[in-house]
Parts: C-alpha cells; structure tokens; sequence
C-alpha cells in the first residue's frame, strides 16, 4: 500500500513540474498569429513557438518567467503558403538544430 501511494505521490511531483514550465495559453494568442506548434530545447532554459506563416519566436526562462525576444529566431514567411490547410506544420528542435515541416 505504502508503495502505491508513493508512486502516485512522485506522478502528482512530476506533472506538477511540468505544468510549471508551461506558460500559460493567453501567452500565445495574444502575442502570435496563428500559433501552430511549441517546442522546447533539449537544456530546458529555451522554448521555441511556431506561427502558421513560417515565423518562429524564442522564448527565454527567467526565473520562472518565459520572456519572447523582441526578434523572431526565424521569419521564412515568404517561403509559405496559408492558403487553405498550408503553411508551417510543426517543428523539431534538435541539440543544435531546429527542422521545420511546412507546405
């Protein structure tokens, strides 16, 4: 009994890491057009969100605090296309490098 209840205590410890590191979902839509995809880098200090057209924004961790560059990380918005279903789909990012699905 004790083991069960010290697993579902150390589920309750982790999603609740988790859902601190989350920024809240007004964070997206009142600053971005059409935010497609969130990805987080592999340190955990860097988030990266996706828009539709192609533009990707970096958002630091300060303290507890997810702050957007004033910049976007990447802008290849006159590649892609947003007719119908079109435009970026999602989004890896790698140690190093961060890929990118569009249409």
């Amino acid at each position: 009994m004790l083991n069960k209840n010290l697993k579902i205590l150390m589920m309750f410890m982790a999603i609740n890491t988790i859902l601190a590191q989350t920024p809240p979902v007004e964070t997206f839509t009142s600053f971005h057009n059409k935010p497609i995809d969130l990805e987080f880098h592999p340190d955990g200090d860097k988030m990266i969100v996706a828009e539709r057209a192609g533009v990707l924004w970096l958002y630091n961790l300060v303290g507890e605090e997810w702050i957007r560059e004033q910049t976007p990380f990447l802008d290849f918005s006159e590649q892609v296309t947003t007719y119908f279903e079109r435009g970026l789909q999602s989004i890896v990012v790698d140690d190093f490098y961060v890929y990118t699905y569009y249409t």
